[in-house]
């Protein structure tokens, strides 16, 4: 091996197929050692070779790259799927409002119902139901607020204090002056 203060410095390109080789080397868990050995194979043609100190480097790169990669990915898909319940909510209050509207209900003597068309027989009755609106819809509405709570990390606090109230309930009144006591210790 060269000294590494008389040794070539590689160009940005040269650096850049180093790590693509590197990356593909670090996710089959190859040792930076044989990594470094086998890129010194593959460029003793280009003029020069790294010691295991530098491929060390360049995998904090890459490592780091990835990370950047990684968070960007999350934030993509975090908005992808917040849009999707904003969507989703959307239509089910749409759907919701209709529900409310009322229902056509018609009574016939005689013939028949075919789809909506009546063959033969008299209207005897026509009247609109009222209703509330479906339920189901709302149903949909809150487990998208869920969701979207869940994705977003709000639900931690409630988890807490639930596991601390909890805690709580099962204790008798005089462990619970103890544990007062005890807080009150360490905070002074």
């Amino acid at each position: 091996m060269k000294d590494s203060s008389s040794a070539p410095k590689r160009s940005n390109a040269q650096k850049e197929v180093d790590r693509i080789f590197i990356a593909g080397l670090l996710v089959k868990c190859v040792t930076i050692r044989e990594i470094t050995r086998r890129l010194n194979e593959r460029n003793v043609s280009a003029g020069y070779t790294l010691s295991h100190v530098q491929v060390f480097q360049d995998s904090k790169i890459i490592f780091e790259e990835w990370r950047k990669e990684k968070i960007d990915l999350v934030d993509t898909k975090m908005e992808l799927e917040l849009a999707k319940l904003d969507k989703i909510e959307n239509e089910c209050w749409e759907a919701f409002e209709r529900s409310k509207e009322g229902r056509r209900k018609t009574l016939i003597t005689g013939g028949e119902m075919v789809g909506n068309q009546m063959s033969g027989g008299q209207i005897k009755e026509r009247e609109i139901e009222t209703t509330f609106g479906d339920t189901k819809f709302l149903d949909i509405i809150q487990k998208s607020m869920d969701k979207r709570a869940a994705l977003l990390g709000l639900n931690a606090p409630t988890r807490i204090s639930t596991e601390i109230t909890s805690g709580i309930g099962s204790m008798t009144k005089d462990e619970l002056e103890r544990e007062l006591e005890t807080w009150k210790k360490k905070k002074s």
